[in-house]
């Protein structure tokens, strides 16, 4: 806990009226918080993204009160994560089943309910950055092995900010393995 100068705790004050403590005329409470001195964005290279290896991102970070982060230290982070896909008009079609296999397989209801992380999520790739004079930076996100189902590509910019605190964005794109998928009508 952080005092004032009198020593007495930053979130009890009393106001009082005259110089003896006979009535309290109220009491109020001071909190201490930082706001963000910083924004950021991190966009990914726009269009379909096809078994791709490697995917394009620029980011940049600049100070509310204008002007970019010049030579800022950042990390930027990013994974490949298995994804659901449903289209409108085909929800009696199943789109990703994985590798055909012979014989009969169970698969759960829902397996991405609750938000749970996906098994076979790959490991978190990470590349320490630093951005250019005006607070950007153009890189590529490599590694990517070319999913065999719809995979979604989750990026992350993690950066100080003026105020002391680390803050981050993120942002997201699918990964499609192919150009059109094929769709099997589950019986019902």
């Amino acid at each position: 806990d952080r005092a004032r100068p009198d020593g007495r705790p930053l979130h009890e004050l009393e106001m009082r009226r005259g110089e003896q403590t006979l009535a309290a005329v109220g009491d109020f409470r001071v909190a201490e918080f930082r706001l963000p001195a910083m924004r950021a964005t991190l966009q990914l290279e726009p269009g379909a993204l096809i078994a791709r290896s490697e995917v394009g991102a620029d980011a940049l970070v600049t100070y509310l009160a204008g002007g970019g982060a010049t030579g800022l230290a950042a990390q930027l982070r990013w994974r490949v994560q298995p994804a659901a896909v449903s289209f409108a008009g085909y929800e009696d079609y199943v789109f990703t089943g994985g590798a055909v296999r012979t014989g009969t397989t169970a698969t759960p209801e829902d397996e991405f309910a609750d938000g749970e992380e996906a098994a076979g999520a790959a490991a978190v790739q990470e590349l320490a950055l630093h951005l250019d004079e005006a607070g950007a930076l153009r890189t590529r996100l490599t590694g990517l092995a070319a999913p065999a189902d719809p995979a979604l590509l989750v990026a992350e910019l993690e950066y100080p900010d003026a105020n002391g605190q680390r803050l981050s964005t993120r942002t997201q794109a699918r990964l499609w393995p192919a150009a059109q998928l094929v769709g099997i009508r589950a019986p019902a």
